[in-house]
């Protein structure tokens, strides 16, 4: 007998192949086979209510049942073309062509207060009285009655299915569909790693017969497809939108506009990770009320970051918190420069009766004393400041938030450039020959002032799912070592690496996604890719970086004459033969510019075609269909064309007229407030009118890809929709058309019934709750950065017992049982923390 008091575990995102999109599965039974979902007491005298599945009987077996629930409310084959519905003393029968032996077919049957329809492929097949729902204590069973074949997306709601969005006869259900809440159970059959069938409401999970019921992949309902669903991104709206996660959930391609591209054909990743390899340094836990530091250990000791690591143009600021165990003249707080000290930069501990701290720029020295002491933990930092004002006044030390200028007399008399010569030569090093302890060192590619360094004492900008920070800052950042992590101690925390880190962490416990990077261009590209070395160039340090990712995307746009789009398709060729077969590649044209001829397109997995700004037009449906007829007889595949929406408006338009200064704005600027109607597709700022992809038109995009059989749909970008709890954000519209299917990964389930329960990491990190015992309240022990998202509660027999969103570092636990709990907190970066607390 299979065991049915089990919990639902969530294996974590990261688990490799786990992470690629998800098959559609069915339902697959033969004449002895059945899964038993318990009673459904929530059916009992139901006068409103809807039923909908997908069936492909193999084999047109009259009498065969489809579900039941007891003898008076089930549904079963008649004859040939004919199903039959009782409901209490009622038998229904509907009849269409459509239903047929290996032939997929939707059917949808509807009651409301008496009176019904039955559809079947979204035809009406019959429409009457119907009864309620006789109450009953039978369990509900699909199959067990001769049916052979195949079910598909079953569901059962306690109300009238509204037709808006074609009752979603052809598209899977996430929980923003306008009656989620209505639904009793919805069963998807894709949760192929669980031994039973999952309700997607978590309520009435299903058990398999011992024989003859068995998920099967579907390949073959060309009318309900799994497809591709992209989100566009870049690291500024990332950093200054605070993007929800659920906005996330609602794509399986999360694609990052990032990658710079050089006219030398190389490629180069953003935010480069700046990995510290320490020699002589140990972690701490703790130190002197910080955590997570890195110990230096004196002689020979150091941080080597590399040669990325501190490369301004301009100005920079160096910070670190430090406490000094004994002064060591010479010995380097950072150091990027030749043996001789007069190339690159440098911060070193000079006299040590004067308690010199020594800034070097290419063999100029600037001196500041007596302030950093042995035996305290002092927040450091150095930052370049004035070329016009004395010398003294070229860098400004900063020493707990407090500002110094170079000591009269210690600086020289010839004033020389703060910019760093040949630094390219040299690595970078944090700590050389230091006795200390290190915490939160940063650099930076910009002058940090007074009040910011005062503000980084208490921790570092980061973003987050709901933290902004604003772009500017963190397009100046260069590197961050917080020393929190003891398995990776020289981990970069401003880097491309940890950026994407906090994206992915939306997905912690779901599966279905993947995510890319998008290649920018840059001025002269066409003649780049007119060059056949610096294509090979290109293709090489592309294959290289797609090595960390899902795969590319190629994101140039404006080719405009054919030996352009020639060279295009010969780069093409080149990515081909480099890129790993399990790397996805796009190309993204313009319904302008689009003419790659059909020999090229075999080598791209799919189009993402921009349909969009900034001209008025582009936002219009006629524009729409257009540019897809254009697409076709250009001889793109069907399945390799991926249309597009936008969060993004038009340029502004006044009496009719573009207003050329008037540049796109996003439609999270109040543009879907006050007298908006899902139908506008035209909307005023206040000052222009601005054309959208309106709500309406949002969803009838994804809705057109679905009904030509397309290869998904696309939009730009994730930081310009509303947020997506928001009545008219166009991502939720968008997948009402074409959802995403980013599912929770769930491996076992709980019948009675269950509650989500994270699976056991060996990365999991403890966190303290306090007080311990408790009796109305505990609080966690989290750093000041981390943020706590979801907080769920459980019981030692694994139900959860709160489940709560939201910021508070404190819980209410005043109205569950005495006894021993377990505490998973997930927060906004993605990280799972776990603690336990006794409730008395």
């Amino acid at each position: 007998m299979k065991n049915i008091m089990c919990s639902l575990a969530l294996l974590f995102a990261g688990l490799g192949s786990l992470c690629a999109q998800v098959d559609n599965y069915s339902l697959k039974l033969t004449a002895e086979g059945s899964v038993n979902f318990r009673t459904m007491p929530e059916l009992n005298n139901l006068s409103s209510y809807t039923v909908q599945f997908w069936i492909n009987p193999s084999t047109w077996n009259k009498g065969a049942v489809i579900y039941s629930r007891g003898t008076n409310f089930k549904s079963y084959l008649g004859d040939a073309n004919t199903l039959e519905f009782v409901v209490g003393d009622k038998t229904i029968k509907a009849t269409s062509q459509e239903l047929a032996a290996n032939k997929w077919c939707q059917v949808s049957f509807f009651c409301d207060k008496g009176f019904g329809k039955i559809l079947v492929n979204g035809d009406v097949v019959y429409e009457g009285t119907i009864s309620e729902i006789p109450a009953s204590e039978d369990n509900f069973i699909i199959g067990g009655g001769g049916f052979i074949g195949r079910i598909d997306e079953f569901r059962i709601w306690n109300d009238l299915l509204a037709m808006d969005y074609g009752y979603f006869r052809c598209n899977t259900l996430n929980k923003w569909v306008p009656q989620w809440e209505s639904l009793v159970a919805y069963y998807k059959f894709d949760q192929n790693l669980c031994e039973n069938v999952v309700d997607y409401k978590f309520k009435h999970h299903g058990i398999f017969s011992d024989t003859g019921a068995e998920r099967d992949i579907v390949t073959d309902n060309e009318d309900f497809k799994y497809y591709i669903n992209t989100a566009y991104t870049d690291f500024s709206r990332f950093f200054d939108r605070a993007i929800d996660k659920e906005k996330y959930l609602l794509s399986n391609d999360l694609l990052i506009l990032g990658i710079e591209s050089y006219s030398d054909g190389t490629l180069k990743l953003p935010y480069p990770y700046n990995h510290g390899n320490i020699e002589n340094g140990s972690y701490l836990s703790e130190y002197k009320g910080r955590s997570g530091v890195l110990s230096l250990n004196g002689n020979g000791v150091g941080m080597n970051v590399g040669k990325n690591a501190f490369t301004p143009s301009d100005k920079y600021t160096f910070e670190t918190w430090i406490y000094l165990e004994e002064w060591t003249e010479g010995a380097y707080i950072f150091k990027k420069e030749n043996t001789e000290g007069t190339q690159g930069f440098s911060i070193r501990l000079g006299n040590a009766d004067s308690k010199q701290v020594i800034v070097r720029v290419n063999g100029h020295e600037y001196i500041n004393q007596k302030r950093l002491n042995v035996g305290q933990w002092v927040h450091l930092g150095v930052a370049t400041y004035a070329t016009d004002l004395t010398i003294e006044e070229t860098f400004v030390f900063y020493y707990n938030g407090k500002s110094y200028f170079g000591g009269k007399g210690l600086c020289g008399t010839e004033k020389g450039s703060w910019i760093p010569q040949g630094i390219s030569n040299f690595s970078a090093i944090v700590g050389e020959n230091l006795k200390a302890k290190l915490d939160d060192t940063v650099i930076w590619h910009i002058t940090r002032g007074n009040s910011e360094v005062t503000s980084d004492m208490s921790g570092l900008p980061m973003p987050g799912f709901d933290t902004t920070v604003t772009a500017a800052t963190l397009q100046n950042a260069n590197s961050y070592w917080n020393y929190d992590n003891p398995d990776d101690l020289g981990y970069d925390s401003y880097s491309y690496k940890h950026f994407i880190g906090i994206m992915r962490g939306a997905y912690d416990g779901y599966r279905g996604y993947k995510v890319r990077m998008s290649v920018k261009g840059h001025d002269g590209w066409e003649g780049t890719f007119a060059d056949a070395n610096k294509r090979k160039i290109f293709a090489q340090n592309l294959s290289e970086i797609a090595q960390e990712f899902d795969g590319v995307d190629l994101d140039f746009e404006w080719c405009y004459s054919q030996s352009c789009w020639d060279n295009y398709g010969e780069l093409l060729l080149e990515i081909d033969k480099v890129l790993g077969k399990d790397k996805i590649l796009t190309v993204s044209p313009h319904r302008v510019s689009y003419n790659l001829r059909p020999k090229y397109m075999d080598r791209v997995d799919y189009f993402t075609f921009q349909i969009y700004g900034p001209q008025g037009e582009n936002f219009t449906w006629n524009t729409f269909k257009n540019a897809y007829n254009s697409f076709v007889q250009q001889g793109y595949p069907l399945n390799k064309i991926s249309l597009s929406y936008a969060t993004t408006t038009s340029k502004g338009y006044k009496n009719g007229s573009v207003v050329a200064a008037s540049a796109p704005i996003g439609v999270r600027n109040g543009l879907l407030d006050g007298s908006y109607t899902p139908d506008m597709d035209i909307v005023n700022d206040g000052s222009y009118d601005r054309y959208i992809t309106g709500f309406n038109q949002s969803y009838e995009r994804s809705k057109f890809v679905c009904e030509n059989k397309l290869a998904g749909i696309f939009y730009w970008d994730m930081g310009n929709d509303v947020k997506t709890n928001h009545k008219y954000s166009l991502v939720k519209a968008s997948s009402f058309g074409l959802n995403s299917n980013v599912d929770t990964l769930v491996t076992k389930v709980d019948l009675n019934p269950s509650a989500v329960i994270p699976l056991k990491n060996e990365k999991t990190n403890r966190m303290t709750v306090y007080p311990n015992p408790a009796t109305d309240l505990v609080s966690f022990a989290l750093q000041s950065d981390i943020t706590p998202f979801r907080v769920q509660v459980f019981n030692m027999s694994g139900l959860c017992v709160i489940n709560k969103e939201g910021t508070d570092k404190k819980l209410r636990i005043k109205e569950i049982p005495n006894g021993m709990y377990s505490v998973s907190l997930l927060t906004t970066s993605g990280k799972m923390l776990s603690g336990m607390f006794i409730k008395k």
